[in-house]
């Protein structure tokens, strides 16, 4: 009743304008939504607007903004129209009228409501038929071939005015980044619409080769200027080549220093002669204390979870750009028939509502080597949910060295990492050979369960290693090159409830752009590929690894068919509480733990190709392969796992939006677990592992011979 309050209250959209409402406009005789000139783009050429969808649709009708008809904007409408359509190449294009539907006639009361439909002749459209670049001496020619074979613009394609200009951007761009830094390109059209033929002619003057010259710091106050220019000469120095992009390279270093809210970085052209061109830097210091808080949620293995964060952060410690950040974080998740206080009921069945939470503290010094190290040290205490599996609590510290070379192509971390792992699992009760099979199953030794432990844990204490090679263009929106990623962890038994192991992980991803003929993008197709292997060798007295620590496959990142750590056999552990019922009676209430086997050996690889389309969308075909076991005699035909399906991302400020879904036959996995532990007979069911599983849930479906999962998440999976 209160939400209807306030609509009720407000005025119908068809009595707040006087004359005829806009309700739709269309158009005939343009092409369809791949032709280049569909409706949609026809609209945003549009001064005259449409009304949004509900202008007659209860209680829409009260929200909408009602788009008045005016009568004149059309007349200016079809002129902008026809201009839009010289600059795609239909320079014979021609708005022949429009047509105005009544379809509600005005009243005393209330207005109009009419469709516009829009009648366009476009014509044929001209081709580039030659592009033509001048000014450029023998030395340049290298450079202009390797921009025209990359450029929007081509000869024998559909001319763009948008495209001949990125063209010239682009050619000026590269000559900039080339030790040319007053270099101009100035852009030439001739049109010919009898022949549907356009010629374009860049002239190009390159200026005087040029290299850096003095740089100036403007701003600081609180962080010394030394600091800021041990960054600067990380980039570039006076007498350098003179490279455009670099002047961005230095801007994103003094932002990642977290002690500026503003920074630019602006060479000084104003003497065209001058081959030393000065570089003039100025910033603004942000406030040195900041507090944010926000929430979310994720829903990954189709748990559902919701957090609420704060964070505050000090930039600038003493001046000496010493940081500090404590992080606050809380939450619950919704886990099926787990042991929880509360539970909300969904779809017929019971969910538990599980506290998350945890406390960060970091502290980072930078200033090491030059500012190319730092050292980090990193301590946290956190509750959550392991991939909807089990509930766990792990206090955890680090302390790393980290090194990155002059070009961030190379990063280099290491350092010790110590972490206690506890189980928040109960135990069935007493039973010494129940305790120490529950045990097992999580990868502990028995020994180490005492008799009155009322929970599962261990120690890690291990050093750490971390090596990187990148050569993406971008390591958001990749389109070309390498990455390579090396690391290695070896584990130290040093406490009764410690373990030993050598840890090894290896991944190679590489990626290269497909040219497509006629397309609006120069390389619109990237294949992307991945290879990623992990071996974990036990050491010591013992070859039990704990379950947490071993390799695992399946997930948003992995074998995309599967949900997150679902690839190999799994074991349903059944535990039981009593609980009171409403009739006074006592009632033992199951928690199932599935527990994937995991594996100390894994090796997968990924091929995806990316088509980058428009409004920001980029449509993937992708086809995932991996096989887990715990060791070279399991990783066998039976043991290998594949997966295809189709996504798409949506490109954000953060990375890309991604949603995919795939397709896979059925394996062992998917029959049900390895062997039931402490499961009475009624209650031995397996896991849910894919979407139809858990519709099946909800309405009663016929199993199909294939398993479909999706997941939507931020980031590309390689």
């Amino acid at each position: 009743m209160w939400i209807l309050l306030p609509v009720l209250g407000c005025t119908p959209a068809l009595h707040r304008v006087d004359g005829d409402i806009v309700r739709d406009i269309a158009f005939s005789g343009n092409g369809g939504a791949y032709s280049g000139h569909n409706t949609l783009q026809l609209r945003q050429q549009m001064v005259q607007k449409e009304t949004s969808l509900g202008l007659g649709i209860w209680p829409l009708m009260y929200l909408v903004d009602p788009v008045a008809y005016r009568s004149e904007q059309l007349i200016r409408d079809a002129y902008r129209l026809e201009v839009w359509y010289s600059h795609q190449g239909w320079f014979d294009a021609r708005v022949l009228g429009w047509e105005i539907l009544q379809i509600h006639p005005q009243g005393p009361h209330r207005a109009g409501v009419v469709d516009l439909r829009g009648q366009v002749d476009p014509g044929p459209r001209s081709v580039v038929r030659k592009l033509r670049v001048e000014g450029l001496d023998k030395s340049l020619e290298g450079l202009r071939n390797a921009v025209l074979r990359a450029a929007p613009a081509q000869e024998g394609e559909p001319f763009t005015l948008e495209g001949v200009e990125l063209t010239a951007a682009a050619l000026e761009r590269k000559l900039r980044n080339s030790a040319r830094a007053y270099a101009e390109v100035e852009l030439e059209v001739a049109a010919f619409p009898e022949t549907q033929q356009v010629d374009v002619t860049l002239r190009v003057e390159p200026g005087v080769v040029s290299r850096f010259g003095p740089v100036s710091v403007e701003g600081t106050e609180t962080v010394p200027e030394v600091l800021v220019r041990q960054r600067i000469e990380r980039v570039l120095s006076e007498g350098d080549r003179y490279e455009l992009q670099l002047l961005g390279d230095v801007q994103r270093r003094l932002f990642e220093m977290g002690t500026f809210s503003l920074v630019t970085v602006e060479p000084d052209l104003s003497e065209p002669d001058r081959a030393d061109v000065p570089i003039r830097v100025r910033v603004i210091e942000s406030k040195l204390w900041t507090l944010r808080m926000g929430g979310g949620g994720t829903y990954d293995s189709f748990l559902p979870q919701v957090r609420a964060t704060a964070n505050l952060r000090q930039a600038n410690l003493a001046h000496q750009l010493l940081r500090a950040e404590l992080g606050i974080w809380a939450g619950a998740a919704l886990a099926a028939n787990a042991e929880a206080a509360s539970s909300v009921r969904l779809f017929d069945r019971e969910y538990s509502a599980i506290p998350t939470g945890g406390v960060d503290l970091s502290l980072s010094y930078p200033r090491l080597f030059a500012q190319r190290g730092a050292l980090d040290l990193h301590g946290s205490v956190e509750q959550d949910v392991y991939a909807g599996l089990w509930v766990y609590r792990r206090p955890q510290i680090d302390l790393n060295l980290s090194y990155q070379d002059l070009k961030d192509k190379l990063q280099l971390r290491v350092g010790p990492h110590f972490e206690q792992y506890t189980f928040l699992v109960d135990y069935l009760g007493t039973n010494e050979q129940i305790r120490v099979a529950q045990a097992r199953l999580f990868g502990l030794d028995d020994e180490d369960v005492a008799d009155d432990q009322r929970e599962l844990q261990y120690q890690l204490t291990a050093l750490d290693q971390l090596l990187t090679l990148d050569y993406r263009d971008d390591p958001l929106r990749t389109t070309r090159g390498t990455y390579y990623s090396l690391s290695f962890r070896e584990a130290l038994p040093l406490s009764p409830m410690g373990y030993g192991f050598l840890r090894g992980a290896a991944e190679v991803r590489a990626f290269s752009p497909i040219r497509v003929e006629g397309s609006g993008s120069a390389y619109p197709i990237t294949l992307a590929g991945k290879l990623r292997a992990t071996a974990i060798l036990p050491v010591g007295a013992t070859d039990t690894i704990p379950l947490p620590e071993r390799s695992f496959l399946g997930g948003s990142t992995s074998l995309r068919g599967f949900r997150s750590n679902q690839v190999g056999p799994y074991t349903t552990l059944c535990t039981y509480q009593s609980v009171p019922q409403d009739d006074g009676t006592v009632a033992d209430q199951v928690t199932r733990y599935h527990l994937p086997d995991g594996g100390n050996l894994s090796a997968e690889g990924s091929l995806e190709l990316r088509y980058q389309w428009k409004y920001g969308v980029t449509w993937a075909l992708f086809g995932d392969l991996g096989a887990l076991g715990s060791g070279l005699g399991q990783l066998g035909a039976e043991s290998v796992r594949g997966s295809v399906g189709v996504g798409s991302r949506y490109d954000t400020s953060v990375g890309a939006l991604r949603f995919d879904v795939s397709l896979r036959p059925l394996y062992a996995e998917d029959d049900g677990p390895r062997r039931y532990s402490f499961c009475a007979p009624g209650d031995r069911v397996p896991r849910v592992s894919d979407f139809v599983g858990t519709l099946d849930q909800i309405v009663d479906l016929e199993r199909p011979s294939w398993a479909i999962v999706f997941f939507i998440t931020i980031g590309e999976s390689l």
